[in-house]
């Protein structure tokens, strides 16, 4: 009897030396997600956004935005690109990360405002991927 209760003290002894090396390697916030934001200002009723993405510079991340990630891998990576497509011509913003690291969410975030109802038009085109069965 006094030797389970041993080997039981050991690991849970070592249970709590990995939990602590895990927490101190980590930091604060949890290796998945980007950590918390200060939260952008309440925007009133009534207020509309365009983004179209034609004045900013082509090769440098989008004005007013800023990328974060949740889930594993690399940050993101968004750029203003050319593209002659564009529904607004000439510039769309475009996710150029290769990281196919599993369970990865690249975001693009607006600064100007957080919103308590939101209608939200949103033109997309998927140029890579995969299959998603």
């Amino acid at each position: 009897m006094k030797r389970i209760l041993g080997i039981l003290l050991a690991v849970a002894a070592l249970s709590v030396l990995i939990w602590v090396i895990l927490e101190s390697r980590e930091g604060r916030f949890s290796s998945y997600a980007s950590p918390p934001e200060t939260p952008a200002p309440q925007q009133s009723a009534g207020a509309s956004f365009t983004y179209n993405f034609d004045g900013d510079a082509v090769g440098s991340p989008p004005a007013k935005f800023h990328s974060a990630r949740t889930g594993k891998g690399a940050e993101s990576k968004w750029v203003v690109m050319a593209d002659p497509s564009a529904p607004s011509k000439p510039n769309v913003v475009a996710q150029t990360s290769a990281d196919t690291t599993d369970y990865r969410f690249p975001l693009l975030i607006a600064d100007e405002g957080s919103f308590k109802d939101l209608e939200l038009n949103v033109r997309f085109n998927a140029v890579t991927g995969g299959d998603f069965r």
